[in-house]
């Protein structure tokens, strides 16, 4: 209810602006301000509350696609300066000092449940990248696993020759190759490749 004489419903996709009474013409005064603020102060909020229901719309669908971006924590790194800059300049809770345009913008955000969409998409960002953490350092622990693994054989080898006192370029490559069939077989054991499949990124 913008006054005695005028009411504003918000709709679906905007608003309407109805006079309860007949408009007196050039000697009603307060119609013609009544047009003024519609054309202006609370379009202005209409168009806040558009813009801020199209910027949440589109940070859900972005949140909704990170699974099948190449690179999940740099997508999530996107998405949270969106939401932040978004927070920063978007999210207006006042459109101005004048009184009935807040209210429009704030029935507008209402009916489009935009405090809860929000919200919502937050939350998403937030367990996405406890998901992506949790995947980081999977494969930080795999591929230090593998390290191990592959380095072992090299490290014995390398042990073997130093005590033996063996510094031949045949010894070195025997050492090399004894190395290198340690690596395989431990890679090829049930704890290598557990290994090696928690390196591959899952989607």
């Amino acid at each position: 209810m913008l006054s005695a004489d005028w009411r504003g419903l918000v709709t679906r996709d905007g608003a309407a602006f109805l006079g309860l009474r007949p408009d007196q013409g050039d000697s009603d005064p307060f119609f013609g301000f009544a047009q003024l603020y519609t054309h202006t102060t609370y379009l202005d909020a209409i168009v806040i509350g558009i813009v801020q229901s199209s910027s949440i719309v589109e940070m859900i669908d972005e949140a909704a696609r990170a699974f099948e971006a190449d690179d999940l924590p740099r997508h999530l790194s996107r998405l949270e300066e969106r939401a932040a800059r978004f927070r920063t300049i978007y999210w207006l809770r006042d459109a101005s000092v004048h009184g009935p345009a807040n209210d429009i913008l704030t029935a507008y955000q209402e009916q489009h449940h935009l405090s809860a969409k929000f919200d919502a998409v937050l939350t998403e960002i937030v367990d996405l990248n406890r998901i992506a953490q949790a995947q980081e350092g999977q494969y930080v622990s795999a591929a230090l696993g593998v390290l191990t693994v592959v380095g072992l054989p090299f490290g014995a080898a390398f042990a073997v020759l130093q005590v033996l006192g063996a510094d031949s370029p045949w010894s070195l490559l025997i050492a090399m190759a004894a190395a290198l069939a340690g690596s395989g077989a431990l890679l090829l054991t049930r704890f290598g490749r557990l290994l090696m499949r928690s390196m591959r990124p899952s989607r």
